[in-house]
């Protein structure tokens, strides 16, 4: 079961889907490496719900776990906490891209209007690629931490990192 498949810069091929039964396991071991600080909370998100709302990204040629995004809708569901994490192998080649515009429209698709990701130091990478996602935005800085909202209803030109 694939949702999307895009190609990475490099050229590899990835498929983001939702989880399969089991790998959950794998899904940990990823958010362990990524080292990010809600990484607690999200690793629970399969345990709080039926249905999760999660992705996983897996290389096309060898299958290997790369990326993993989940969204906590808050009550009324309008609004949820999106939570992105990619192998500190693969980063900079475009996984959290892919993995955002996917988990982007899985949401808004499910009734989600706004995504809220929470900024810790040092997330640059992750800053400037909210920054470029071709969404509309809000930021707020409650230092050390900037929460950032990406209205999905709003598109702006922009998707500037593939």
């Amino acid at each position: 079961m694939v949702d999307n498949v895009g190609t990475l810069r490099g050229g590899r091929l990835v498929a983001v889907r939702r989880p399969l039964p089991g790998e959950h396991t794998e899904i940990t071991r990823l958010l362990d490496a990524a080292k990010d600080p809600r990484r607690e909370a999200f690793a629970r998100a399969p345990e709080a719900a039926i249905d999760p709302p999660e992705l996983v990204a897996r290389y096309l040629d060898g299958g290997e776990l790369i990326g993993y995004a989940a969204w906590l809708p808050a009550a009324g569901g309008a609004r949820a906490d999106l939570f992105c994490a990619v192998d500190p192998a693969a980063t900079g080649v475009g996984v959290g891209t892919l993995l955002l515009r996917s988990a982007a429209s899985a949401a808004a698709a499910g009734g989600v209007s706004t995504l809220r990701v929470a900024l810790h130091p040092p997330a640059h990478a992750l800053a400037a690629m909210l920054r470029d996602c071709g969404l509309s935005s809000h930021w707020d800085l409650d230092y050390p931490v900037a929460h950032v909202e990406l209205l999905l209803d709003r598109r702006r030109p922009g998707w500037a990192t593939p």
